[in-house]
């Protein structure tokens, strides 16, 4: 075939490409573009935080799934976890299709559909930090193992805890190292997210905070078309 035949018949013309990113908690509805047919996700749960005593919040999870078809013109449903003592799940369409867990006092947030890490465990003040890619976030202390994710917080005083790195939503990158040494060393950043606070809030998106400090909102972002664009690394910076 001709690439004149081509351009007459439509073949080749590929499907239309563009991203978006939910970052604030909530509910909300997606509506396929034209020339869409196909959607990779990646969802974070929402880390935990605010606990009691010396308690850190646990780490949200990152999931993702590649290629799932939709129609151009329908809605689907978008759920991004909160923040809280207990993270809320973040999910696209719902939790069959895709979907990670958010952090939970003292324990991370688990994937709940598709492919990603679990996030890390408070082990004493310190939060843990968000799921990576292919690997965990960090418990308090360490750093994300090997998968993108955010490092864990030092365990400290309650009032001095720092809080677990986060997750980007651009691909997989470098995991975040774990806070060590003295209070308040937070957690570092895993995939290009943000670290923890140094006293002691959960860094963007779903880091844990540490002990009394508030653990950080998931996230949801769609990448399309899903059949070229893919988690953990192919084509999933902004386009």
């Amino acid at each position: 075939m001709t690439p004149i035949q081509q351009i007459l018949l439509g073949v080749g013309a590929g499907e239309a490409v563009g991203q978006e990113a939910y970052t604030s908690a909530g509910t909300y509805s997606w509506t396929a573009p034209a020339g869409v047919e196909s959607v990779s996700v990646v969802t974070v749960g929402g880390g935990a935080g605010q606990g009691s005593g010396f308690s850190g919040g646990g780490g949200g999870a990152l999931s993702y799934v590649n290629n799932i078809s939709v129609t151009a013109g329908q809605s689907y449903t978008v759920v991004v976890g909160n923040k809280g003592t207990s993270g809320g799940s973040s999910y696209f369409i719902n939790t069959s299709t895709v979907g990670a867990q958010g952090g939970q006092t003292t324990t991370g947030g688990q994937v709940i559909t598709g492919t990603g890490g679990n996030g890390g465990n408070s082990t004493q003040a310190g939060g843990g930090g968000a799921g990576g890619y292919s690997g965990n976030g960090g418990n308090s202390q360490s750093a994300g193992s090997g998968g993108g994710g955010g490092g864990g917080a030092n365990a400290a005083w309650s009032s001095n805890a720092g809080g677990g790195g986060g997750v980007g939503l651009l691909g997989e990158g470098s995991s975040g190292a774990g806070g060590s040494g003295n209070n308040q060393q937070r957690g570092g950043a895993g995939s290009g997210g943000t670290g923890g606070g140094f006293n002691g809030a959960g860094g963007a998106y779903g880091g844990g905070g540490g002990a009394i400090f508030p653990g950080a909102v998931g996230a949801v972002r769609i990448i399309w078309p899903g059949a070229d664009r893919q988690f953990p690394s192919t084509r999933t910076a902004d386009e």
